[in-house]
């Protein structure tokens, strides 16, 4: 399967995201749908890493072992 180049894109920008602007994406993800019921029934159509109270953790965690990928262990706490 290949990967476009969009969503290529769109993974290097999420690696940069802060929590709060995870926050504020999630917030626009929930206002999109009619009602709470619809959002739930769309987010469970998608695995599970794209859910979008999880997505972020992966991406975060991602994020710390791209700035802190050393093994002491204070790189792991820092990563952390």
């Amino acid at each position: 399967m290949k990967v476009s180049t969009k969503e290529k894109r769109l993974d290097t920008m999420e690696l940069q995201l802060t929590p709060r602007e995870w926050a504020i994406g999630l917030a626009e993800e929930m206002r999109s749908q009619p009602s709470e019921a619809e959002f739930v029934r769309v987010v469970a159509e998608q695995p599970y890493r794209e859910w979008p109270w999880v997505k972020p953790f992966f991406k975060l965690a991602k994020q710390a072992e791209e700035r802190h990928p050393g093994k002491k262990p204070e790189d792991i706490r820092m990563g952390n």
